[in-house]
């Protein structure tokens, strides 16, 4: 084994340590924190599939046929729970970087580098953002992202044919699955597209990709909506339509939604862009033992440019909630940017791209049409971009260490400069995922473990633990499993916790994101389908605790929504006219925080007078 291998055995020990220390605690990470909200509605929207409601019976349905997948999972197995479910997405994940792995391996036929940039994703999973480490519209997507463009590298640069058809064919498939989980993501079937096109005009050296193999990658796309819009034809279609004009009248997915969401980031992209300009400057200029000091200090500054918001200078994102990822989001924004004035400029130069050059571009096609799409539609904005960022991230470490700068310099030194662009970004990122339990108290204050049903293993508060034991009860005293039930507002968990069927065609009832009319055709719609509740949990506030300082681990909650004894909307009128007062949990001790339990005193196992 000669010196240069020996080392690069050596890193790759390394990173692999790092890397399996990451896997340890992220999976350990899965146990902490409940969330009666959005993981909620992820659980309860598929859970509901199993128990025998369609998909398209929801408006959103067809937008989101990722649940289809999870109610196959929830048939295979009706007892899992929900950390069953994260540690499927945390074994996705690791399955997926193996693959991908592998796959670049075969094509660089370079290694030594893969477990330490790969390792951040060992402890955040599929989601960086830190926020829902489970199986949903954002993190089925990224799995897909990844192994299209896994077996999509195979096809491009295997020649035998066997090979490079099969690699076309499956990534094909997952093609189709990336739209399939998120139905706006169908735009992501232009990168083959756009590469062929690309393939005819700019000088491609390492790879070919003919019309042909065009053909042959989106015939699985083609044929998995056939079968699937051929199956459901009479109802996808108008459903799709519904949901994409109602998607389209929020605020959230309009132009200036997207227009002010880069303005409020475009401080941590700039920063991250001159970050990123100003590595790849002094890899060029730096000389011996000097290059690693300079990188360490460039390194150190950004660190703390990060953890104190550019020294107060920028707000935090999201209300600081998910401050320190959007710092790394903006350096995936920043260099994608960066790369594509690089290409365009070498482009009108009429200049040959590098090996690497063609590799990049290969994975960030997909990646960039996917980020414009979720930047756009997604509440959450530019954070979003974090949901491709495992082939955006392998794509940053070619930039950095196989340049033509840095081909002949020590692998040493492409070690240095691989740790100090990441480890500001990967350490902030991992505290900011390991402190953000998503409107759950900090781990180290999650000293409640829930002990029965869906929520089992699951560490969190006290209170949520006690509410939790409560809502069970109640369900089982006042309805059977088969009864329906409503729970509202912003309250979907509460369905896994009963194991009984939503009533309502919605699980996520707000009344500041939908219109009253909305709900009075539910209503309508519920009693005509028979499925009226034989108990309804109101909640006058979201169960969300909200961060005052991530660092001291202060939480409060949420301000109240509603106030029910005052409602005049069409959920409240109905429960107030058909079902009684059962029962309260009071959270606060000045009694403004209480959840009433209401039943049906003819459907539900009802026995008065209500006990408080």
């Amino acid at each position: 084994m000669n010196n240069n291998k020996y080392n690069e055995y050596v890193i790759f020990l390394i990173g692999l340590v790092v890397f399996l220390a990451a896997a340890y605690f992220g999976y350990q990470k899965l146990h902490y924190g409940f969330n009666f909200i959005d993981e909620g509605y992820h659980m309860t929207e598929s859970w509901r599939l199993a128990q025998g409601d369609h998909l398209l019976d929801n408006k959103s349905g067809s937008m989101v046929a990722y649940r289809l997948i999870n109610s196959m999972i929830f048939k295979g197995n009706p007892d899992i729970t929900l950390l069953g479910f994260r540690k499927i997405q945390y074994v996705l994940t690791l399955c997926s970087l193996l693959i991908f792995s592998l796959c670049l391996y075969a094509v660089t036929r370079t290694y030594w580098h893969l477990p330490l940039i790969f390792s951040i994703f060992a402890f955040t999973g599929l989601d960086p953002t830190g926020m829902i480490a489970n199986l949903n519209y954002y993190t089925y997507p990224h799995l897909f992202l990844i192994l299209f463009l896994s077996f999509f590298i195979i096809g491009l640069y295997f020649q035998k044919p066997c090979i490079k058809y099969a690699g076309f064919i499956v990534s094909g498939l997952f093609l189709w699955a990336i739209s399939f989980s998120l139905l706006y993501l169908s735009s992501v079937v232009l990168a083959p597209i756009l590469l062929y096109i690309a393939a005819r005009t700019l000088p491609f050296r390492s790879f070919s990709f003919s019309l042909k193999d065009l053909i042959i990658v989106l015939l699985p796309f083609t044929a998995g909506w056939l079968l699937f819009i051929g199956i459901f034809a009479h109802s996808f279609i108008p459903a799709t339509l519904d949901a994409l004009f109602s998607a389209l009248s929020t605020t959230s997915s309009s132009t200036e939604a997207l227009s002010a969401s880069l303005t409020g980031t475009g401080g941590y992209i700039g920063i991250t862009a001159i970050f990123v300009l100003l590595f790849c400057f002094l890899t060029k200029k730096s000389r011996g033992y000097l290059a690693p000091v300079v990188l360490g200090g460039v390194s150190v500054l950004l660190y703390f440019i990060i953890d104190s918001s550019f020294f107060g200078l920028i707000k935090p994102y999201y209300n600081g909630w998910l401050g320190r990822p959007m710092w790394f989001s903006g350096l995936i924004i920043a260099f994608i940017m960066i790369f594509w004035i690089h290409i365009i400029q070498k482009t009108v130069r009429r200049k040959s791209l590098a090996w690497t050059e063609e590799l990049i571009f290969i994975l960030l096609l997909p990646v960039t049409i996917k980020s414009v799409c979720t930047i756009f539609f997604s509440s959450t904005n530019a954070m979003t971009v974090l949901h491709s960022a495992i082939p955006a991230v392998a794509a940053l470490a070619f930039l950095f260490i196989y340049n033509m700068e840095m081909k002949k310099k020590s692998i040493w030194l492409k070690f240095a400069v691989i740790v100090f662009a990441l480890a500001p970004f990967y350490y902030t990122t991992s505290w900011a995922d390991w402190r953000f339990t998503y409107f759950d108290v900090v781990p180290t204050k999650a000293d409640a473990v829930i002990k029965e049903g869906f929520g089992k293993g699951i560490n969190t508060n006290g209170v949520y633990a006690e509410l939790y034991n409560w809502i069970d009860k109640a369900a089982a005293k006042y309805s059977d499993e088969d009864d329906f039930m409503i729970s509202y507002v912003v309250s979907p968990m509460t369905h896994m916790i009963t194991k009984r069927r939503p009533a309502l065609n919605d699980t996520f009832i707000c009344f500041s994101t939908r219109r009253t009319d909305v709900y009075a055709k539910s209503i309508n719609e519920m009693r005509r389908n028979k499925r009226e509740p034989a108990i309804a949990f109101v909640f006058q506030r979201m169960t969300m605790l909200i961060p005052v300082s991530l660092k001291k681990g202060n939480v409060k909650f949420i301000s109240p929504q509603f106030k029910f004894k005052w409602s005049n909307d069409p959920i409240s009128r109905y429960i107030k006219n058909h079902m009684v007062l059962a029962g309260q949990f009071y959270i606060s001790r000045q009694n403004d925080h209480v959840i009433l339990c209401y039943v049906d005193p003819q459907l539900g196992n009802i026995k008065l007078p209500a006990d408080k």
